[in-house]
C-alpha cells in the first residue's frame, strides 16, 4: 500500500510539472451537396472545451446540428439532432509553432427527423454513434492562439441501418479551428 500511495504521488507530481492549459476552440459548418436530383443541407454548432497536459489533450465538443435531404423524386427528410464527441489527442511532433496530431474521437448524436414522402409523414427517432482516428495539423500563432485543420477519419459509425468501417478522406470529414489557449 505505501509503494502505491508513493507512486501516485510521483504521478501527481510529474503532471503538475508539466505544462497545463484550459482552452476551447469551436466548430460552425454548413455544408450543401448536390448529386443529380439528390440535395443535401446541414448545419452545426459545436463549441469545444478541453485540457492540456504536455503533449496529451483531453476535450469534448458538444452541440446542434440541422440536417435536410431531398431527393427527385419529393421525398424530404428533416430534423435537427444534439451531438457530444469527446477526444482525446495526441501531438506526436512539434517542429517550431508546427504541431501534427492524431485524435481518438468518440461520436453520439441523437436527433428527431421527419421523413416526407408522397404517403405522408414518418418521424423517425435516430441515434448514431461511432469512434474513430483523425489526423491533423495545428500552427501556434503565439501563446493563446493555435489555428488547426483535420481531414479524415478512420473507424467505425453506426445508425440504425447505416453502418461504416473503414477510412474516408472527403470534405465531410474535414475541419478548421482556431483555439484559444487560456
Amino acid at each position: 500500500m505505501k509503494k502505491l500511495l508513493i507512486a501516485l504521488a510521483a504521478v501527481v507530481m510529474s503532471l503538475s510539472a508539466s505544462a497545463q492549459s484550459w482552452w476551447v476552440d469551436g466548430q460552425l459548418s454548413a455544408n450543401q451537396n448536390k448529386h443529380g436530383d439528390f440535395k443535401n443541407i446541414s448545419v452545426s454548432v459545436l463549441p469545444e472545451v478541453g485540457y492540456n497536459v504536455g503533449r496529451w489533450d483531453i476535450a469534448a465538443q458538444f452541440g446542434l446540428a440541422y440536417a435536410h435531404q431531398k431527393d427527385g423524386d419529393g421525398a424530404s427528410i428533416h430534423g435537427a439532432s444534439l451531438k457530444f464527441n469527446p477526444f482525446v489527442r495526441y501531438t506526436f511532433v512539434n517542429i517550431g509553432k508546427i504541431g501534427f496530431y492524431v485524435d481518438l474521437a468518440g461520436q453520439f448524436q441523437t436527433g428527431k427527423f421527419f421523413d416526407e414522402d408522397v404517403s405522408g409523414e414518418e418521424i423517425i427517432n435516430g441515434t448514431l454513434w461511432g469512434i474513430g482516428l483523425k489526423p491533423g495539423v495545428k500552427y501556434a500563432i503565439n501563446d493563446h492562439v493555435v489555428f488547426s485543420a483535420a481531414l479524415g477519419f478512420l473507424g467505425y459509425k453506426r445508425c440504425h441501418d447505416y453502418e461504416f468501417a473503414g477510412m474516408s478522406f472527403n470534405t465531410g470529414n474535414m475541419s478548421l479551428g482556431v483555439t484559444y489557449v487560456f
